[in-house]
């Protein structure tokens, strides 16, 4: 099986209430609570898993008690993992769901930042895992204001290796994707932040003009239209309602993890994106997120349609 390894330096203790109703500005009594080790890199590992064509290794800052938990609670779900243990404490993360609204609000506490000699250990760290993988991710922020070079060290670290890079980022990322190989995998908002383009085949369009190195772009858009191009042609993916949204949140790292998996055995960019999407909407259904049903995410992806035109 193929192996992915991932930078979720990022890393959060997740905490999820459900309310029958969320009032701003009163008092709110939650009518159930979870809690789970989370964070995009660690989300990415659970989505893998779950959908079951590639198995994947995390490397990630963590410290405090916040920090001691997630290594426990990592153990006990047997997600593969390597903690650099950081000075500054993990961060807290609390998803609240409103039943009656159909609303999710995500609150994130403040992350300390990494300092060098813990950078230096991260990437000793990622180094070692990723000469056992097939392929590597980058997930989402770091932590802080840790040094934004760490990124480029990941990144070219894989490019050396010829080894292909999904990139789910899109600030202090301009280096990295004039690097060979890599797939950049972010939703709409964060496109037309990165390019200044509101349209989604411009802004496509614009970070192949820019950068003629990349492999493959792929956006999300919650539940409407999603798109991917591999330079040369545009896929549009339309996506069928649900019947219910329960938690949005790892939705997007869910489609990054199926859509490396799938890439990383064979499977072409639309059909590897139509799983990922799939995939993806089926995690909307759950509580936890990543903790998909992926049958489920295989039916869903078959009532996607895929259209294509020339980029």
């Amino acid at each position: 099986m193929k192996k992915i390894a991932v930078m979720g330096a990022n890393a959060a203790r997740q905490k999820t209430l459900v309310f029958e109703q969320l009032r701003p500005g009163e008092v709110n009594r939650a009518i159930s609570m979870s809690e789970i080790p989370s964070g995009k890199g660690i989300n990415f590992c659970r989505a893998v898993r779950n959908w079951n064509r590639a198995d994947a290794v995390v490397v990630q800052f963590a410290g405090g008690d916040n920090g001691r938990y997630l290594v426990d609670a990592l153990s006990k779900e047997t997600l593969n993992a390597v903690t650099i243990p950081s000075r500054a404490p993990l961060r807290c993360c609390m998803t609240c769901i409103d039943r009656t609204n159909h609303t999710t609000t995500e609150l994130i506490e403040p992350s300390g930042a990494a300092d060098a000699a813990e950078c230096d250990a991260f990437a000793a760290a990622f180094s070692e895992e990723l000469a056992h993988c097939d392929g590597a991710a980058i997930c989402g922020t770091l932590p802080g204001n840790t040094d934004p070079a760490l990124y480029l060290r990941i990144a070219e670290m894989v490019a050396s290796q010829k080894k292909p890079l999904l990139l789910d980022a899109f600030k202090n990322v301009e280096k990295l994707l004039s690097l060979p190989g890599v797939i950049l995998k972010i939703n709409r908002e964060e496109l037309t932040a990165f390019t200044g383009c509101p349209q989604v085949s411009t802004g496509i369009k614009y970070c192949f003009q820019h950068y003629p190195a990349l492999r493959a772009v792929a956006i999300t858009d919650g539940p409407d239209t999603a798109w991917a191009s591999d330079g040369n042609t545009l896929f549009k993916f339309e996506i069928p309602p649900l019947p219910e949204v329960v938690n949005p949140i790892g939705c997007g790292d869910t489609a990054s993890a199926v859509l490396l998996s799938e890439l990383l055995n064979g499977t072409t960019l639309a059909e590897a994106f139509k799983s990922a999407l799939g995939a993806a909407s089926s995690n909307a259904e759950s509580v936890i997120p990543a903790q998909f049903d992926a049958a489920r995410g295989a039916e869903l992806a078959g009532k996607i349609k895929v259209t294509s035109e020339a980029l």
